[in-house]
């Protein structure tokens, strides 16, 4: 029996000869202060995107592109962040069959899975997923469901903390202790549940 929930909003993509795919997550893109994960990569982070629209990929934002658990409010991280928006928005296109951005909602930004109507303001008729399946044999998804500080009821206090302590300890200057490069068994856990699921 799966652990893992039904899916919901998949994206199912064929690929075709000559079909360049870009998968990038967790940008956990903020609102510019010192809990801003993002905005010290923010430029390096516009280049690759000019690049990949330059050549023809097609970009897949694999969950976690905004920090709504540490920002209540997509606003700010959307003034903060303009020039990036205003890219992804040359990869959309209106037409789900010509566009070449493809979103998909994480834990730290599942508040798009009840409210892709605020982001269609920016990027009409985009469509926001719990999933990708590529040649209807790779299951591209965020891996926070197989997580269980991530998903379900101990989410809502690991957002909690995150939103009301640890965004407050970042300001101070505080840095991230639980990086998967810093700590490759909790990539481990995940990736074993998952396989298992």
């Amino acid at each position: 029996m799966s652990n893992l929930p039904e899916f919901e909003r998949i994206k199912s993509i064929t690929s075709v000869p000559g079909m360049k795919l870009i998968v990038m997550s967790d940008m956990h893109r903020g609102d510019g202060s010192g809990a801003d994960d993002f905005a010290q990569n923010s430029l390096i982070y516009r280049y690759a995107l000019e690049y990949y629209l330059e050549n023809d990929f097609t970009y897949i934002e694999l969950g976690d592109a905004e920090e709504l658990w540490e920002n209540e409010n997509f606003d700010q991280i959307y003034i903060t962040h303009t020039p990036v928006y205003e890219l992804l928005a040359k990869f959309h296109d209106s037409d789900p069959a010509k566009t070449r951005y493809i979103k998909v909602w994480g834990n730290h930004d599942l508040y798009w899975k009840q409210h892709q109507d605020i982001y269609r303001l920016l990027f009409p008729g985009i469509e926001i997923h719990e999933a990708v399946v590529l040649n209807d044999s790779i299951l591209m998804i965020h891996g926070h469901q197989a997580d269980p500080m991530c998903s379900g009821p101990v989410a809502a206090v690991s957002q909690f903390f995150v939103n009301h302590v640890w965004a407050d300890l970042q300001r101070g200057g505080m840095k991230d202790p639980t990086r998967a490069a810093a700590n490759p068994g909790l990539c481990n856990e995940v990736d074993e549940r998952l396989h298992k699921s």
